[in-house]
């Protein structure tokens, strides 16, 4: 498990995907592991999945509504009007009609209007296409640009104005068991209200008269989910633990599973799920951290007898068959390897489920990652690895004196804008307690690690989950009902919004809708910091973030150093003449005398700020 949640909790006193995997050979004895730290890239390699064993976490669950399968735009004004069985868009909690063109009373009235059935692949996305701001439409997507009646339509009306255009547009889920989406009318007032209940929130019209509009949806289960069990771990490799960071058998899977092993019903026609690859971070009671990169995917389960038992939960179909996701892991020491890992995963998983004949055995492939890719130096910045018929590259990570992170920070310009980036790194340097939230596991770790980047060259070190699996997520927020004595970061999937209550004392961070919600107390560092430093780091922080648009015209490291550099510049002016106050070290036997207190002198440097800032360094 996460070594700082046993940390947090002290201080508040079946088969193998593989099938030639289901036992992997060998003792695991690592080269140079003994006597030093291994030169590979990789450490482990998991498989984490269901067992005849495994405890039922959740029963069957089935949706009560059709998944939204189509949408059309009606224009009253041209005669045109809802047909059944369709229906209205919902209005807004604040009871505003859903006209999505009603920023502009001038123009026409616009209205959007949707069909639930089974005779589409259901609707599991939504996005708008902005022509004004050159907005390239997306693959997959169909874009509605004439309404019910065929008449020309935009969302904003601007009809004579193609320039101006705004198009709303939808993408079909790949199965039939993703999707109840429900669409609602929202202005800013009303944005946060159901974000907080799961939806995702698009921006329609930005109003000068303020009252934006929006577009929000709801992903739901369309059928039943025979169950959710709990993960169990069912081989890894190799057997012998790296000394400095034992492998977790028992609490590992739950990261690289973190909803549980899921179960559905696909009919063997049907297209399976592509496989999702998500992040996370492990961190033991030292403070070390191993990064995993993890695969999951759903897998035919045979002769399972925990699932025969509540198989008379689902309708009977002789057509249907269960299938359970399962993962497959890398777990590393290195941060800076995530999306060559995913890579990997991928490749590995097709040549898994190819069924052709191998030239060489996949255990050999594991081993090849595992023993004889080193890690990337000046000398070798490349290295080659091969598998399958692709070939795959690790780069040396970005070499500076800040430590390597495994996130990226344009990547927190892509979740948040420099307004809301700074109120979270705020929020961090004083040690508040921060969730983030986000559909995207990936983007979640990606986030906590750039933020904590961000504080060098302070360090986290208080509890630290990038990811939170269900099972600790449960134990948690059942534990801050109570009290939490020391501060947090969090990352959670949206999905669990409808599990858990957030306490309001806690910083949330939604990256899916670029929000925050503080908390009702809060320090805000403008009332405690010289203005001008703040506006600086803003200013800058916004230059760069003008110029990293979707087209990326930036170079990534470029873009990565500059804004290193700003938060650097903002850390150096804060602890400006800090060493001032540095305290001789002085020989003692007392197992104290490293302690803070006794290496500086904290008061005497507050006492050195100006008065109306002391209370930010405290």
């Amino acid at each position: 498990m996460n070594g700082q949640w046993e940390l947090l909790k002290r201080r508040r006193s079946s088969t193998v995907s593989f099938k030639s995997l289901n036992k992997i050979p060998g003792d695991g004895n690592k080269p140079g592991m003994e006597g030093g730290e291994s030169p590979s890239v990789a450490d482990y390699f998991v498989v984490a999945g269901l067992d005849d064993n495994a405890t039922l976490l959740q029963p069957p669950e089935y949706g009560e509504l059709a998944p939204i399968v189509d949408l059309k735009i009606v224009l009253p004004l041209e005669n045109e009007l809802c047909p059944e069985p369709w229906e209205y868009v919902k209005p807004s909690t604040a009871l505003y009609p859903a006209n999505f063109n009603w920023v502009n009373p001038a123009q026409v009235p616009v209205y959007i209007i949707f069909r639930r059935g089974y005779d589409l692949k259901p609707i599991n996305e939504i996005d708008i296409q902005f022509i004004e701001r050159k907005d390239r439409p997306k693959p997959e997507f169909t874009y509605i640009k004439t309404s019910i009646g065929g008449k020309p339509v935009s969302l904003n009306g601007h009809l004579n104005r193609p320039n101006k255009h705004v198009y709303v547009g939808y993408k079909r889920a790949m199965v039939s068991s993703f999707t109840d989406a429900v669409t609602v009318l929202h202005h800013t007032t009303s944005k946060r209200e159901d974000l907080r209940q799961g939806f995702k929130s698009i921006r329609l019209h930005k109003s000068t008269f303020g009252m934006d509009t929006f577009m929000s949806y709801k992903l739901n289960k369309l059928h039943a989910t025979t169950g959710i069990f709990k993960e169990t771990i069912l081989d890894w490799f190799p057997k012998r633990d790296n000394h400095s960071f034992p492998l977790d058998v028992k609490n590992t899977p739950a990261f690289c599973l973190p909803m549980g092993v899921q179960i559905e019903w696909f009919r063997n026609r049907d297209v399976k799920p592509t496989p999702q690859y998500s992040s996370f971070v492990l961190t033991n009671e030292k403070g070390a951290k191993m990064y995993g990169s993890s695969l999951t995917f759903y897998e035919l389960i045979i002769g399972t007898a925990k699932i025969q038992s509540i198989s008379d939960n689902y309708p009977k179909d002789t057509d249907l068959f269960p299938y359970a996701t399962k993962s497959i892991c890398i777990l590393s020491r290195w941060p800076s390897f995530f999306e060559t890992f995913e890579k990997w995963l991928t490749e590995l998983y097709e040549i898994s489920v190819a069924g052709l004949a191998l030239t060489i055995p996949i255990e050999r492939m594991i081993s090849n990652m595992l023993y004889d890719v080193p890690f990337p130096t000046l000398h070798k910045p490349t290295v080659e690895l091969s598998i399958g018929s692709k070939t795959i590259q690790f780069e040396q990570p970005l070499t500076t004196q800040i430590p390597t992170s495994g996130g990226t920070l344009t990547t927190l310009l892509q979740c948040l804008d420099p307004s809301h980036l700074l109120q979270v790194f705020f929020q961090l340097l004083l040690e508040e307690n921060v969730l983030f939230i986000s559909s995207s596991s990936t983007f979640l770790t990606a986030t906590a690690e750039a933020f904590c980047s961000l504080l060098y060259p302070f360090k986290w070190m208080s509890p630290y989950i990038p990811l939170l699996p269900r099972l600790i997520g449960e134990e948690l927020f059942a534990d801050f009902e109570l009290d939490c004595p020391v501060p947090f970061i969090i990352g959670m999937k949206r999905e669990f919004l409808d599990m858990y209550h957030c306490p309001d004392r806690v910083t949330e961070v939604d990256l899916d809708n670029n929000t925050v919600r503080l908390p009702t107390t809060f320090m805000n560092p403008a009332d405690f910091l010289p203005k001008t430093v703040i506006n600086n780091l803003r200013n800058s922080l916004t230059c760069i973030y003008n110029l990293c648009d979707d087209n990326n015209n930036v170079r990534k490291r470029a873009v990565e150093l500059s804004i290193q550099e700003m938060f650097l510049k903002f850390q150096a002016h804060i602890l400006k003449g800090y060493t001032d106050y540095l305290l001789p070290v002085k020989e003692s036997k007392d197992k104290n005398f490293c302690n803070a207190e006794n290496l500086f002198d904290i008061d005497n440097f507050i006492l050195s700020r100006e008065e109306y800032q002391r209370p930010f360094y405290k």
